[in-house]
């Protein structure tokens, strides 16, 4: 019996530590309104010309340049999605998660925010940019976004 405990204990070690490798580091990136969202709304940067495409191409370009964090593209790359979720700014609840999808093939971006009570009248979509460890060259990006029901007290 305490053989067949041990078993267990090792395969539900082996288990989640699987489970884990597919969970990758992530952080948000603050894009400080400098970088411009284009064409469906989603962007992958993997290389710093793509990112120096991005910043905004105004009068606020210089400043946009000298404030912006700078990020290794070698080891990492920024994946942008435009949340449309009826706040004015930032979504209440906003969370995220990336995983490595590796029978797929893709990075996987779980979003969820809570529901908002009403919708806001001005400019209500949320530019979510995301720094994530490079993927290879053939994986694609899927953004999962779900909006949370708000919980009553």
């Amino acid at each position: 019996m305490k053989k067949f405990g041990m078993l267990i204990l090792v395969l539900t070690s082996v288990i989640c530590a699987n489970a884990q490798e597919n969970v990758l580091e992530s952080r948000k990136y603050d894009g400080q309104g400098c970088l411009q969202m284009r064409g469906w709304k989603r962007e992958t940067i993997r290389e710093e010309g793509e990112f120096l495409k991005q910043v905004r191409d105004d009068a606020d370009r210089g400043r946009c340049l000298k404030v912006l964090e700078k990020i290794d593209f070698e080891i990492n790359s920024l994946f942008g999605v435009n949340i449309n979720s009826g706040y004015c700014r930032s979504p209440l609840g906003l969370k995220f998660t990336a995983t490595n999808d590796i029978e797929n093939k893709a990075f996987v971006v779980n979003i969820s925010y809570i529901k908002p009570n009403g919708v806001c009248r001005a400019l209500s979509s949320y530019d979510l940019w995301v720094v994530l460890p490079k993927p290879p060259s053939d994986y694609l990006v899927r953004y999962e976004i779900t909006e949370l029901e708000r919980q009553e007290r």
